[in-house]
């Protein structure tokens, strides 16, 4: 096997999210919908590394067609994914989709979805929109996560868009996937080394505009290389800390080596106020955690208009014994948009066996959605005009309880969604919020009880827009209760 010094540096992502199809149901398949940067999540190092060994043995091995990259849930932590590598299929079936007619597709996608992105340096993840664009990584597409359970129904959807006759018919059920990508580096690559590459020794003019009519903010000032964005941002005055400074397309990193391509002796950047009233009530600590973390995002569809939005998920799990044995786990997911909406929604699921050998199992999805105002600096005061849930129990030994059909619930003075959003007598302290959620947490001593950020949201069931409304809630607020897994 090669030395990993000698193999190209490989970085791993899948596409979260969720888009409108033609038909206008929900899907993860983009199509040719452009989506925002941030829509893109990165492999842990762990996961990396194991699709990354997994993808060189495939190369070393010329494998092709159809072939099982990783089983995620061998992991310690647990997913319930294969990532595949897929075989390009030519759609020829006349009864196939019409977007997919006369196309290639890996996995169900659009073969040259990759070959977009690779394009298009707005929808790349920032870490390596720069890179690619600079010619010094490339995207390696054909890659999808998919369910283990749902490999057959691929499968068959496969068979349906390849077959000429029209006769072979669709899976009744979608399989359940999502886009996968990697970009791979040349062998012994590091940012520093990238940008020392970009650079040489001596210095470069550099120029900062603003504001419509794209005013001379700074300079041209000469700058010693190689090149570090404090210099720049130290330069420049009464800036807010979610400003941004683009290199054309490309955003430029707060700290850090600024990679310039060999030669460049200039450069003209552009300053972009981003203007979110929600954040500015937060202190800078806060307010810069929340970025590192990805918690400010631009608004999904369906709240398009509303300006950036903040959006937390917090899951916790305890275990618990004494006259028996059980576990509950729970995630919560709060959005707070620049335009005053909440929306929050709840999942809940515990078993438990008696020692008597009863045994009870509950589910319990929530969700609500309101209003806020900033009644003083951080504090938000929640007004809230829908709540709903779907609960489930099963006495059957060791069977998941499924939810039932959504109930309104009612909501007053009184009676609020206090369990699924942290409030002092209705109002959100957003540091204290913050600090709980958006921060990581080392692992504790004690393993009956644990709690920590998430970086998935759960998909709300048995949802729909004729469902929203009669329960009182905006059917546009779709999206955002059926995005997860």
């Amino acid at each position: 096997m090669a030395c990993s010094s000698t193999r190209p540096h490989r970085k791993w992502f899948y596409l979260g999210g969720e888009f409108r199809a033609a038909s206008g149901e929900r899907t993860s398949d983009p199509g040719h919908a452009d989506f925002p940067a941030d829509a893109w999540f990165q492999y842990s190092a762990d996961v990396s590394w194991h699709l990354s060994e997994a993808y060189q043995a495939m190369c070393d091995s010329g494998e092709h067609g159809d072939f099982t990259l990783f089983n995620l849930s061998s992991l310690s932590t647990a997913l319930p994914y294969e990532v595949w590598r897929g075989r390009r299929v030519e759609v020829r079936n006349p009864n196939a989709p019409p977007q997919l007619q006369g196309q290639s597709v890996v996995g169900g996608f659009r073969a040259d979805f990759w070959d977009r992105v690779e394009g298009n340096s707005q929808l790349l993840p920032v870490s390596v929109a720069r890179w690619v664009g600079l010619a010094m990584a490339r995207v390696v597409g054909g890659f999808y996560q998919i369910r283990p359970e749902h490999v057959a129904v691929l499968a068959q959807l496969t068979a349906h868009l390849e077959d000429a006759t029209g006769q072979v018919q669709p899976p009744t059920d979608y399989p359940r996937k999502r886009i996968v990508m990697m970009v791979e580096f040349p062998p012994g690559w590091t940012e520093q080394a990238a940008a020392v590459q970009g650079t040489a020794e001596g210095s470069v003019d550099v120029q900062v505009l603003g504001g419509l009519a794209g005013n001379a903010l700074l300079g041209p000032v000469r700058l010693p290389l190689p090149l570090r964005a404090e210099s720049i941002w130290e330069r420049l005055h009464d800036v807010g800390v979610f400003d941004k400074l683009l290199d054309g397309d490309l955003e430029l990193p707060k700290t850090g080596e600024v990679p310039l391509a060999l030669g460049r002796d200039s450069v003209v950047l552009t300053l972009v106020r981003v203007e979110i009233g929600l954040l500015a009530v937060l202190d800078e600590a806060t307010a810069q955690a929340l970025i590192d973390c990805g918690a400010v995002q631009d608004s999904p569809p369906g709240l398009l208009g509303s300006g950036h939005c903040l959006s937390l998920s917090n899951t916790s799990h305890h275990s618990m014994s004494g006259g028996g044995f059980g576990k509950s786990d729970a995630r919560h997911h709060v959005m707070l948009t620049g335009d005053g909406r909440i929306l929050v929604k709840y999942w809940g699921d515990g078993d438990y066996m008696e020692r008597n050998g009863e045994y009870n199992a509950s589910c319990n999805f929530q969700i609500a959605e309101g209003t806020f105002t900033v009644e003083g600096p951080a504090q938000l005061s929640l007004q809230w005009s829908a709540w709903a849930e779907a609960v489930g129990r099963t006495q059957e030994m060791f069977a998941r309880a499924m939810p039932g059909p959504w109930e309104a619930k009612v909501v007053d003075e009184v009676r609020k969604p206090h369990i699924m959003v942290p409030t002092n007598r209705g109002v959100l302290d957003l540091n204290s919020l913050c600090a709980a959620w958006a921060t990581e947490k080392p692992d504790r001593v004690n393993i009956e009880a644990s709690s920590q950020r998430s970086r998935t949201s759960i998909r709300m069931p048995n949802l729909n827009e004729e469902v929203l409304h009669a329960l009182g809630f905006n059917p546009q607020h779709l999206p955002f209760w059926m995005d997860g897994d």
